[in-house]
């Protein structure tokens, strides 16, 4: 016959012989509660303590693997999912101009920046501006001076701020003998934007105007920085 212990619920096949013997006092196998049967006497023969349908029903539940259910509260997840919204807005935002420099993220910057009212830096290359013309000779009106033309283009596809011109003299032996930096705002063409950048695509035009270095001076060159 099957017992089931009160504490643990675990069902126990125990025969009238050794309930006979023990008295009626059984044993848990599983949680070791002592537990007495309350069978009767003439309920102590063949009759099970419970029918064959309860009985299978019993084995069948106990021999199924108990499953836990995990629960994550909602509200937990929402929680963990703005804050980690706030952090990547955050870092976007300090970050901009670092990430805008990846051509794939700054429209996505671009966008954002419209949303959090600020402002992208102008992407920078100056290795694609080219000097398209040149021309150095001596100031028609003033006395040893330089007068320097020149036309330059930004080849990039992008507008990229207006770079630092530098041009360096040089002896016959290639020894610089003098050297100069011009800002933006010393040769852009009056009516220029700063801020706006150098257009894409498109040649400027400008006059320099220098004190000569001298007649060692037999080379000069360009660079932008």
């Amino acid at each position: 016959m099957f017992l089931q212990c009160p504490q643990c619920m675990t069902l126990l096949n125990v025969t009238s012989e050794t309930l006979a013997s023990s008295g009626g006092v059984i044993t848990c196998e599983h949680c070791h509660n002592r537990f007495r049967s309350t069978l009767t006497d003439s309920e102590q023969g063949n009759s099970p303590i419970i029918d064959d349908h309860a009985q299978a029903s019993l084995i069948s539940e106990a021999l199924q693997p108990r499953q836990r259910t995990h629960r994550f509260p909602v509200g937990w997840f929402i929680l963990s999912l703005i804050l980690a919204l706030i952090l990547t807005a955050q870092y976007a935002y300090f970050k901009r101009n670092e990430l805008a420099s990846h051509v794939q993220l700054r429209p996505w910057l671009q966008s954002f920046c419209q949303v959090m009212n600020c402002k992208l830096e102008l992407l920078r290359n100056t290795s694609l501006i080219r000097i398209i013309s040149r021309e150095v000779r001596s100031h028609p009106s003033i006395a040893n001076a330089l007068q320097i033309s020149l036309t330059i283009r930004n080849e990039a596809p992008f507008r990229q701020p207006w770079p630092t011109l530098q041009l360096a003299f040089s002896d016959i032996n290639g020894h610089t003998i003098a050297q100069r930096s011009f800002p933006p705002a010393d040769y852009l063409p009056e009516g220029s934007s700063l801020a706006d950048g150098m257009p894409s695509r498109q040649s400027v035009y400008t006059n320099l105007v220098l004190i000569d270095p001298g007649k060692n001076a037999v080379n000069f060159a360009f660079d932008f920085k």
